[in-house]
């Protein structure tokens, strides 16, 4: 949290300094995104509020308390957030800020995100996995395999003279940490 917070208030200070266009820092891809903005009113684009009234209705009992905004509405069809404030008293940054603390997206921000491409990636290596293990009826599984190439691996590049793998220790090194990792 203090991060989120810690970005929101250096890139607020740091643009008051500067001259620099409002509204560099975008948010959070497909958290909270800022999707247009204008000195004095901003447009969000916030998944969570998409078919879940609860989200609303925090920000509906929330933003009303904050003298310098002016007008708002909410769409949970669209998912999106305007805001119309006083921009001389606050800053995109800050209201990116008091919405991320409101609908309390922290957590969800400073999660390790998962690209589509990671995703399929797991999914392929568990099915190749499953694949192995029943070609195999049970006896080895893909991951075993990998572990099995490094022992092999290892113990004959330890022989050779024109060595064009990794060294024959990392090999070892590789094979025991992934065998470690499986038994715990």
């Amino acid at each position: 949290m203090h991060l989120i917070t810690t970005a929101c208030l250096a890139s607020s200070f740091f643009k008051m300094f500067s001259n620099q266009k409002e509204n560099q820092f975008k948010g959070f891809y497909n958290i909270i995104e800022i999707k247009h903005s204008i000195p004095g009113r901003i447009r969000f684009k916030i998944p969570l509020l998409k078919c879940n009234d609860k989200y609303g209705e925090i920000l509906q009992a929330q933003l009303p308390k904050i003298k310098s905004i002016e007008k708002f509405s909410w769409s949970s069809i669209s998912g999106s957030l305007i805001i119309n404030y006083n921009n001389s008293e606050l800053s995109s940054d800050i209201i990116l800020g008091i919405i991320i603390k409101l609908l309390r997206l922290e957590s969800i921000i400073e999660k390790e995100p998962n690209s589509n491409l990671g995703m399929k990636l797991v999914s392929f290596e568990k099915n190749l996995n499953r694949s192995v293990y029943e070609k195999s009826h049970g006896a080895v599984d893909f991951r075993s395999l990998i572990h099995i190439s490094f022992i092999v691996l290892g113990v004959a590049s330890m022989f050779k003279k024109n060595k064009t793998t990794p060294g024959p220790y990392s090999l070892l090194y590789w094979a025991y940490n992934g065998i470690s990792k499986r038994l715990q």
